[in-house]
């Protein structure tokens, strides 16, 4: 797929917003209007295929924050179409009456015209209460519906577009009579103004406040938050309970936690039971304009979001009937995958990597890496290990690779006994590992992966773009396990992949031992 990032575009010397309508959205967001406010000024935006505003800026850093902020409109535009009308309570209606009513207040305060002008405007506004606007007509239910639209309809719908709002016809026809009502009282107080009467009226005081009506999230409790932390910790305990229980794996508990502390921090809320599809839109959208991360590794953060929101839902915090999980509708941003042999050392890089460790007597830096080049391991299966993980098995020499005390695995396999290669063997890796005082003693520090990896790119100088340095040494075990012939379900057991099929052939007991050494007798030597 081609690389599209949300930015900010330039037409001329001005920066603008130009994205391409959601694909979700298109058909029913085409031919739309939308209010959007840039840096204090509003617009409308009619919307074809895409959503096109000026961000009144020659400044990089400025049209970048102005491009988040009308991705959120855009983002809550597309929610109100997705959702339909909104049908009023009889507060909501009376504080939008209050609202259109303070604007007008507010523009006519230093100049509010004649005392003759606010005459006739009061008394057409009670003609169209009345539905006599035309004196002809005897009035009834229909010819007062046909005034009120006429004559209030358009402040309605200026208000609406500016707030993005979607009113349906039973609301619509409850508003009119109280936006009819507030501007009368704009035209008595106003008239009073124009005779020099500038007195509190008190008429602000009975209007609610307003704020954006949107549909409320419907509560399974309302006691108490959830927050996604809760529902992460009680998937951690049920995934761990009983007879055989399979546990999450410490990275993936991190995983979930990472992401969902991220997407809170943004949002400025902890409430799970709050999360809309407009959050995640706004997130996401700041994610990709921050240009921190890839757009793959923000794609993954929503997703593992949603993960967590799909488990409050079976968990009963959010009711059953909740049939859309809000992240499942963020767009995922598109992204370029990446050739195989970007993501992979070359043969010359692992040599440079292996020759410069040599020259080490930091323990991550000396070990880890070999330990990774021979094993294909993940480095963070690597750091937690202790002297008693090294053993001989009729004279072969094993790590195992355990989820027992703390250290986690991907898969579902709970331990793996992989071979120790003769290049380590040679290098006095066993001696080393038993010299240890105590074999219950971490032989690498918590921050081994980290450490390798700043020490690859500041020390070594090996930073191509693309790079994983701790992950590109399994990409290339498994080019060579492939070169020197070891099986497929041989390779998969020793790097830990969850393969299947021939792979469950590997690894059940000890007797399995010896061929698996064997397979990696001929496994080459990468300084030969």
């Amino acid at each position: 797929m081609g690389l599209k990032m949300p930015k900010p575009r330039k037409r001329g010397e001005t920066y603008y917003y130009n994205v391409d309508v959601p694909t979700a959205f298109r058909e029913i967001a085409r031919g739309s209007s939308c209010s959007v406010e840039v840096a204090g000024l509003r617009t409308t935006v009619k919307i074809g295929g895409k959503f096109q505003v000026s961000l009144r800026t020659k400044d990089a850093a400025e049209a970048k924050r102005r491009f988040a902020a009308v991705a959120v409109q855009a983002a809550q535009h597309y929610d109100s179409l997705r959702n339909g009308p909104a049908r009023l309570t009889h507060k909501q209606s009376l504080a939008i009456a209050g609202a259109i009513r303070a604007i007008w207040m507010e523009v006519l305060d230093e100049d509010p015209g004649t005392v003759e002008m606010w005459k006739s405007i009061a008394s057409y506004d009670a003609r169209a209460l009345a539905g006599q606007t035309n004196p002809l007509v005897v009035p009834t239910d229909q010819t007062i519906a046909n005034d009120l639209e006429t004559r209030f309809g358009p402040l309605i719908d200026a208000f609406a577009l500016r707030e993005g709002l979607r009113i349906d016809a039973v609301s619509r026809k409850a508003l009119l009579k109280h936006v009819a009502k507030a501007m009368s009282d704009v035209a008595a107080v106003n008239s009073a103004k124009a005779a020099g009467d500038y007195g509190d009226s008190g008429g602000t005081d009975r209007y609610p406040e307003y704020s954006r009506p949107s549909v409320a999230p419907h509560r399974a409790s309302t006691v108490g938050t959830i927050t996604f932390e809760d529902v992460i910790d009680r998937k951690v305990k049920t995934r761990a309970a009983g007879k055989g229980g399979k546990p999450l794996s410490t990275s993936a508990i991190n995983k979930f936690r990472l992401a969902v502390r991220e997407f809170d921090k943004h949002r400025d809320d902890t409430d799970i039971l709050t999360v809309t599809r407009v959050a995640g839109e706004a997130w996401k959208d700041a994610m990709l304009v921050e240009g921190r991360l890839s757009n793959n590794t923000i794609g993954q953060r929503i997703v593992n979001v949603g993960t967590v929101w799909g488990w409050a839902q079976r968990q009963g915090h959010i009711p059953a009937d909740t049939l859309r999980n809000p992240l499942h509708d963020v767009e995922q941003p598109e992204y370029e995958l990446r050739a195989a042999d970007e993501k992979t050392f070359t043969m010359d890089e692992a040599r440079t990597i292996l020759r410069a460790s040599l020259k080490e007597t930091r323990a991550d830096l000396r070990w880890l890496p070999w330990l990774c080049a021979y094993t294909g391991a993940r480095v963070n299966e690597l750091t937690p290990l202790k002297p008693d993980n090294v053993f001989e098995y009729e004279g072969d020499w094993f790590l195992r690779i355990t989820t027992k005390g703390g250290r986690s695995l991907k898969n579902s396999y709970g331990e793996r006994r992989v071979p120790i290669h003769p290049d380590l063997l040679k290098q006095g890796f066993v001696g080393w590992a038993h010299g240890h005082k105590s074999k219950d003693q971490r032989m690498f520090t918590r921050g081994g992966a980290g450490n390798v990896s700043t020490w690859l790119k500041e020390i070594v100088g090996i930073d191509r773009e693309g790079l994983a340095p701790n992950h590109a040494w399994r990409h290339l075990f498994e080019d060579l396990c492939l070169h020197c012939g070891i099986p497929e379900g041989a390779k998969l057991y020793l790097t830990g992949r969850s393969g299947g099929g021939s792979a469950a052939m590997y690894g059940k007991s000890e007797a399995g031992l010896p061929a698996l050494a064997k397979f990696l007798n001929e496994f080459p030597s990468y300084l030969k």
